[in-house]
């Protein structure tokens, strides 16, 4: 039971320092969110830098055109090569923060861009509606690429890879 505890708040800690917001280190770890937002207090006055937003958003937020899809796809991707079939029935947060790693470093080496960047809390975010079903990894039948969709997306694109699509949207 101790180690169990433990471990908890262990896990707790490094979501934390992560940049988890706290609704999302509780439904994580079962802590509360009061216990959740304690430790991100302590943490803040020991002096670490803790990123909070106070709520989440959904695909309908951070999915609105083509190139933001094709962003969720690429991280979306990865998560479901990293963290296998696993990933269609509940949340593998150590493959979804490697993903997000891998995601942040295509970031970091891309010279310019005119898009907010996914933080963990849009990846747990998508990663929670695959889990849920709400979204899915879809194969275009034009150009073969695999691709994510949310039911909650802003954007009628389809496939975002695709070169047809892409006459579509820019007529």
């Amino acid at each position: 039971m101790l180690a169990y505890r433990l471990n908890q708040w262990a896990t707790a800690r490094e979501m934390a320092l992560s940049g988890y917001a706290t609704s999302i280190i509780a439904a994580e770890t079962n802590l509360s969110q009061r216990q959740c937002k304690h430790l991100c207090h302590l943490l803040a006055q020991e002096g670490y830098t803790i990123r909070q937003r106070p709520r989440l958003r959904s695909g309908l937020m951070f999915i609105r055109n083509r190139t933001e899809k094709i962003h969720a796809s690429l991280f979306m991707l990865a998560y479901c090569q990293l963290g296998g079939t696993a990933v269609y029935q509940s949340i593998q947060r150590i493959a979804l923060q490697k993903a997000h790693q891998y995601y942040q470093s295509l970031q970091n080496s891309m010279l310019t861009h005119c898009w907010t960047a996914f933080d963990i809390n849009d990846s747990w975010s998508m990663a929670q509606e695959l889990a849920n079903k709400d979204a899915f990894i879809r194969r275009c039948r034009v150009c073969h690429s695999s691709h994510f969709t949310s039911v909650h997306q802003y954007t009628p694109v389809d496939c975002p890879f695709c070169v047809e699509e892409t006459k579509i949207e820019c007529q």
